[in-house]
């Protein structure tokens, strides 16, 4: 996604709140051993506005995993 699809898509919603889920793909090992078999972890992380670095034209926003 480039930076100004988002900013338009924020712009336009400037009154909702962001979330975002990080998935992570299970290890099929490991998926085994479980008791259901979905084969993501999912976590719910914030963004940090104080966390944003730039190199080569991509915009790298850092999160925090909440346990």
């Amino acid at each position: 996604m480039l930076a100004k699809e988002l900013a338009d898509i924020l712009m336009r919603n400037p009154d909702m709140k962001v979330e975002t889920t990080v998935h992570i793909l299970v290890p099929e090992k490991e998926l085994e051993q479980r008791g259901y078999k979905y084969p993501w972890d999912n976590w719910n992380v914030e963004l940090n506005i104080n966390d944003i670095g730039y190199s080569d034209k991509v915009i790298l926003l850092g999160c925090n995993i909440e346990d």
